[in-house]
């Protein structure tokens, strides 16, 4: 097991992770439901790591989802032999947090009201349920992935961001 220090909204504390390996078979074994936090370039190949471990009443969600991510895994997930599975994006992730060495984090913020849909618009409110037992009330079903697409805010804020600070960043 990992211990991971956190503080910040919430106070301080010690996070015990039970699993952290990079054996997908085992990462996906005993979830209830998969959280993905990866990069969009990373999704598909992702998906075909996840494909052959997926169980249809498994939901993965891309937290976020960039842009129409829900559509393209589950699309990639039956390229590769998997049918079935409930496949989500949310609009962001739900933490305003900074990595602040090998084992900490700082949790600035929980976000509330973010936007949350399934590939299957049909099946966004039970995922919004399972998602409301670990972050409650942060997380709304969206009407399809379009709008939670749309409400995706990373390619708003960040370019500006990085433009305004150049300097530093060189």
């Amino acid at each position: 097991s990992k211990v991971i220090k956190l503080r910040g909204v919430t106070g301080e504390g010690r996070a015990l992770l039970d699993v952290v390996t990079t054996d997908m078979g085992m990462a996906l074994a005993e979830a209830e439901l998969a959280i993905a936090v990866i990069p969009a370039y990373g999704q598909r190949t992702l998906a075909a790591a996840c494909a052959p471990y997926l169980k249809p009443e498994q939901p993965l969600v891309l937290s976020p989802g960039y842009v129409g991510g829900a559509l393209e895994f589950k699309q990639m997930l039956k390229v590769h032999g998997c049918r079935g599975t409930m496949v989500a994006e949310t609009s962001a992730f739900p933490f305003a947090c900074r990595k602040e060495g090998e084992d900490r984090v700082w949790i600035r913020g929980i976000k509330k009201g973010i936007l949350l849909a399934a590939a299957d618009s049909a099946d966004s409110a039970a995922i919004v349920k399972q998602m409301d037992q670990l972050w409650p009330g942060s997380f709304t079903a969206a009407h399809s992935v379009l709008e939670s697409s749309l409400n995706e805010i990373n390619p708003v804020i960040h370019p500006p961001l990085v433009i305004c600070n150049l300097g530093l960043f060189e």
